[in-house]
């Protein structure tokens, strides 16, 4: 039996003391009963409701992924799991229920491309065809793993091999790097979203909290697209990425560490308190409650600031649920001054599930020059955990991507 590698935990703990390198099974198609029942198909699905079996090239790290593997209960994860959820690679197989879903069996149990997808329909799984959206063998793909899969599963992006259903993967062309494919699943999709929620317009002014990290790079390129160069974007970053975010387009950069122990709200409020320099809109790609807390100061009566949540104030399970319920609080009451708020509408975006379109709209940008990605280091495969040392000091140049079997 063909085996592959993968990165595996079973208990929670720091990526260094409990990330396991193993050798296992290679995964094979079709998926396992047990497999199908977790991610039940799609009636009507436009991909058929593949499955697809990936060879890994890259896996871009998340500071989600860093939490995963340090904080989240074992009671609501498979019991052995494999972390992260952003991947690029190569379809080695396909598989498309061609009667009933799982029914794959003894002689029959290894189905592969020909024979599952020149199978007639099934009305019991609802499956329809359709050769725009279906993958074959040999195709790039970026894929995102949503919770709802991958919690239960234990399946993760840090392996040699991957096994999904299709409708969590996209296609890449053929002129796009699958390192930088992989770097744009969580980061570009929850810029895009983050960014979408201020309404922001041509000519408008705006703000990007943490605008040198993963998602920022991505929302200050998104930002000055749609504004144009009659607009004008702001970045908050460290000193040392400053040129970075000038490179993507920002106008100008607010350096955060310069002023400590000074906050940089007091900052912005001094450089963005008058009339005609206040923003339409603010995008905060850390979670700084302190921002939001003084941003009537610089952002319009009618702005929106738009965030990917609050981060909390260490990793202890304290400082998650207060997290936890300011976020409740700035959506609950935003607007009223008097209960504490700020008087400007808050949003939060939590990226579960971006769904085909939205991971298709990012790799678009991504192939015409709209987006780029920014890599603050590649390791290999076997130097994971080295990547998640960086991740968890929260202070990566955009994306760290681990090499696990690209060229």
């Amino acid at each position: 039996m063909a085996s592959s590698r993968a990165w595996t935990f079973t208990n929670r703990g720091t990526p260094r003391s409990v990330l396991s390198l193993i050798s296992r099974p290679t995964p094979t198609l079709p998926p396992t009963t047990q497999l199908l029942a977790k991610a039940k198909p799609v009636p009507g699905a436009a991909d058929g409701n593949q499955w697809l079996l990936v060879k890994v090239a890259h896996a871009a790290l998340n500071p989600g992924g860093h939490l995963y593997i340090t904080k989240l209960p074992g009671a609501v994860r498979a019991k052995t799991a494999v972390p992260d959820w952003d991947l690029s690679g190569t379809v080695t197989d396909v598989w498309g229920p061609g009667s009933v879903p799982g029914s794959g069996t003894g002689s029959d149990s290894n189905v592969g491309t020909s024979s599952a997808l020149n199978a007639e329909p099934s009305t019991t799984a609802a499956v329809e065809s359709s050769t725009s959206r279906s993958f074959s063998q040999g195709d790039r793909v970026a894929a995102f793993l949503p919770i709802s899969y991958a919690w239960p599963t234990g399946t993760g992006a840090l392996a040699e091999h991957v096994l999904l259903p299709a409708r969590y993967a996209v296609p890449v062309p053929s002129h796009v790097s699958l390192r930088d494919a992989s770097c744009v699943m969580t980061a570009g999709c929850t810029a895009a979203v983050t960014v979408r929620a201020t309404s922001l317009k041509r000519g408008d002014r705006i703000l990007v909290n943490g605008a040198s990290g993963g998602i920022g790079s991505l929302a200050v390129q998104m930002a000055r697209g749609i504004v144009g160069r009659e607009g004008h974007v702001v970045g908050v970053c460290s000193g040392r990425n400053a040129e970075t975010v000038l490179g993507l387009g920002a106008d100008e950069v607010v350096d955060y560490t310069a002023s400590l122990p000074v906050p940089v709200s007091k900052v912005l409020g001094e450089k963005f308190g008058a009339e005609g320099t206040r923003f339409d809109a603010v995008v905060d790609c850390v979670g700084v409650q302190d921002v939001y807390v003084h941003c009537a100061e610089y952002l319009k009566p009618d702005g929106v600031y738009s965030a990917v949540g609050i981060k909390p104030a260490d990793q202890s399970v304290g400082a998650l649920v207060k997290a936890g319920w300011q976020m409740q609080m700035n959506a609950l009451w935003p607007r009223s001054t008097w209960l504490g708020g700020t008087g400007r509408r808050w949003a939060a975006t939590a990226m579960m599930d971006p769904g085909k379109a939205l991971m298709e709209e990012v790799v678009a940008m991504l192939a015409d020059g709209r987006i780029k990605a920014v890599v603050e280091r590649e390791v290999g495969f076997e130097e994971a955990v080295d990547g998640y040392d960086i991740v968890g000091s929260g202070r990566a140049r955009g994306k760290v991507v681990v090499n696990v079997g690209g060229q």
